[in-house]
């Protein structure tokens, strides 16, 4: 029945972590991220009003969440140069990303604005639009 096909779901989400290493950190934020996309997955899935297919779909994208934590934590086995050298990588994206964006934001904050000329010549023009012209530039 559906009911006991749920009481499945915590064991099958069960992770035995006391025999393994500490995670590695990118596996940590993998898991972090992929919980919480299981977690909204499966509340959209059992807010369906069809309990059975529901649950059928719950158990397997439980399923398929389980399967690929187990391929992540099996990944983790890198050896520390690899690991270095990826956290560098990160870093490294992360400040280029920074500078850049601090680039952008000095740049558009040294752009001066120039100031409307004031008309050497009336040729042709009215006093009246000559006068809020002179005005408009005596503003900036």
């Amino acid at each position: 029945t559906a009911l006991e096909e749920l009481k499945s779901l915590p064991q099958l989400l069960e992770m035995n972590i006391s025999s393994r290493e500490e995670p590695m950190p990118q596996t940590a934020e993998w898991h972090e991220d992929a919980s919480q996309k299981f977690v909204g997955r499966l509340g959209v899935i059992l807010s369906q009003a069809d309990v059975p297919t529901a649950v059928r779909q719950a158990i397997a994208v439980a399923r398929r969440f389980a399967a690929e934590r187990t391929w992540q934590l099996r990944g983790q086995q890198r050896t520390k140069p690899e690991v270095v050298q990826q956290m560098t990588s990160r870093k490294t994206e992360a400040l280029r990303k920074h500078i850049n964006h601090h680039h952008r934001r000095l740049r558009l904050a040294s752009v001066v604005s120039v100031p409307p000329q004031k008309p050497f010549s009336t040729g042709g023009v009215s006093n009246d639009v000559l006068t809020h012209w002179n005005q408009l530039a005596d503003y900036f």
